[in-house]
Parts: C-alpha cells; structure tokens; sequence
C-alpha cells in the first residue's frame, strides 16, 4: 500500500499524489479508502476503497532515483557473484 505523499500512477487518470488514507462515509457506507490528486489536475480528487483489489490493483508505484540507483547496485552486485562482471 502506498504512503501518504508517494506519487502513483493511477489507471488512465496518470501520475496522482497520495493526499491521504481516511476511514469516513462514501455512498452511504463507511470504509477506508485512498485520496489521490490528479498531478495534471490539482482540483480534481479520486477515492479509491482499500478494500476493492480492482481499483488498488490500478495504482503502480513510480520508480523514483533512489530506487533505481539501489536496483542497478544490486543487479551489479549479484552479476558480480555470479561471474559476469
């Protein structure tokens, strides 16, 4: 699950900022949920439930430089071991 101020990409609604992970009544119902901010659009808002894997499953982590700096040593380092390098 993503923290709060992690940037994802959300389905085809593109790269959205995690604003928040709130439990509060939507439709009548009470359940926690995600708020995501459109980048592109700032007013815009998407809540996505915590609980429905469907829509969870549309939000993808951003690779961002320290991550992939930490990748490519650990590829690096494994190819090394292994006699490649």
């Amino acid at each position: 699950m993503p923290d709060i101020g992690t940037l994802v990409i959300y389905g085809t609604n593109g790269i959205c900022t995690v604003k928040d992970r709130r439990r509060d009544k939507l439709s009548g119902t009470k359940m926690e949920y995600f708020v995501l901010e459109p980048v592109d659009n700032p007013n815009a808002i998407i809540f996505v439930p915590v609980e429905n894997t469907a829509l969870i499953s549309k939000m993808k982590k951003i690779l961002v430089v320290e991550d992939e700096e930490n990748i490519r040593e650990f590829v690096v380092i494994n190819l090394q071991r292994a006699g490649y390098v």
